[in-house]
């Protein structure tokens, strides 16, 4: 998995700080994250790391991804470390779907103004001393206030081209 993702060979010891080093990683903020950061290097030197999030550019195709990384630190039976061990998952499509329900959740707030806007300025357009008509392009009512009804009575949507 690792060479075809991350373009590297079939050797099975892969040196952690200089694999670290080739990557493009970033932290959530889009800041640029560098290599003493990454979880395993972390790991190495005692740390726990739970639920990191990061983005990587893909090194194959440059495709940036979302992942969560866990990483320990591995301890011989005296408690030395002697290694560490990292858990990525991708969550590229969960971070996905969050930004598409907070577009949804924005464009709820924006239409919800936008109708509360509208309803103040057809409030004012009531209360105009003058006689305020809005037509459909095909001559129909859609709001009359209360002087034009006072002069011509209730539309009823009806066509005044007619």
């Amino acid at each position: 998995m690792l060479n075809r993702c991350f373009g590297i060979n079939n050797d099975p010891v892969v040196d952690v700080e200089q694999f670290a080093m080739n990557l493009e990683v970033y932290h959530p903020d889009g800041s640029l994250r560098s290599t003493d950061e990454a979880p395993p290097l972390r790991a190495l030197k005692g740390e726990i790391i739970t639920s990191q999030e990061e983005i990587v550019r893909m090194p194959i195709d440059g495709e940036l991804r979302y992942r969560q990384v866990n990483a320990s630190p591995v301890r011989d039976q005296k408690g030395n470390i002697i290694g560490s061990i990292a858990v990525v998952r991708d969550i590229t499509k969960i971070k996905a779907a969050e930004k598409a329900l907070l577009e949804k959740e924005s464009q709820c707030k924006v239409t919800e103004a936008i109708k509360g806007e509208r309803q103040r300025f057809f409030a004012i357009l009531e209360t105009l001393p003058m006689i305020i008509c809005l037509l459909t392009s095909d001559y129909h009512v859609t709001f009359a206030n209360r002087s034009f009804r006072d002069k011509f009575g209730e539309s009823g949507g009806r066509c005044y081209k007619c």
